[in-house]
């Protein structure tokens, strides 16, 4: 029983350090946001796109206000809607990579996660971008990763702020409060312009659109700024 416990004991401390550490200083310790003091900026940022049925749309309302974002993309989607990357970039956007799919990472293998990462970054490069920045699906983070965005020269970039946008019964309005009672000068703001099959409900980006449409303004007229990372 004793050699039962110690092998139990060691896999619960190795399985600590691989992800659970990482992860956990990573999105809790170390909310990293590239601004810095009490400027009125935030960056807007959104996963899991891009979705021709949303993201059109979302770049018309980024264009009306003149707001530069950062999308990170699913290489799966980018290749079957290459000119909505493109347009993202024509736009000035930032697009950077959110994996091949959404597949969780947090145990993933050094193997897996080099298999996805070059397969995501070779789809892009291929549509005529070079992302510097890389988020994780759900933001789990282990030690293969940080090694390979190391390796690859890509920045991790995680969030500051949620609003829940992708559930089913979280309203337009809903989000556009979250957003307000949350955001402060240096926030990084995560909402999602695609959903289904990654774990958003159906039909939820027309309500982060709604919000989107009512937030930026309201934001510009208090003296923010959208801006991007830096590149």
């Amino acid at each position: 029983m004793k050699i039962l416990l110690l092998i139990g004991v060691a896999i619960l401390i190795a399985v600590l350090v691989y992800a659970g550490i990482p992860t956990l200083y990573y999105k809790y310790c170390r909310c990293n946001t590239p601004l810095r003091g009490n400027k009125k900026q935030i960056i807007l940022t959104f996963d899991d796109g891009p979705d021709p049925r949303y993201t059109w749309e979302l770049l018309k309302i980024l264009q009306t206000y003149q707001v530069k974002a950062a999308f990170f993309v699913l290489a799966e989607k980018a290749e079957r809607n290459p000119q909505l990357i493109r347009e993202m970039l024509a736009q000035g956007h930032m697009v950077g990579v959110h994996g091949w799919n959404h597949r969780q990472t947090l145990f993933a293998s050094y193997r897996r996660l080099s298999q996805d990462l070059h397969q995501a970054l070779n789809v892009l490069h291929k549509i005529g971008c070079c992302p510097l920045y890389y988020r994780p699906p759900h933001g789990y983070i282990n030690l293969s990763l940080l090694f390979l965005l190391r390796k690859s020269r890509l920045h991790l970039l995680l969030w500051t702020v949620m609003a829940q946008d992708w559930r089913q019964n979280t309203t337009g309005e809903q989000i556009l409060g979250k957003l307000r009672h949350r955001c402060r000068p240096g926030s990084l703001i995560c909402l999602h312009d695609s959903g289904e099959g990654s774990g958003g409900a159906p039909g939820a980006p027309q309500r982060t659109l709604a919000a989107v449409r009512r937030f930026v303004p309201q934001m510009q007229a208090l003296g923010y700024q959208f801006v991007l990372p830096l590149q």
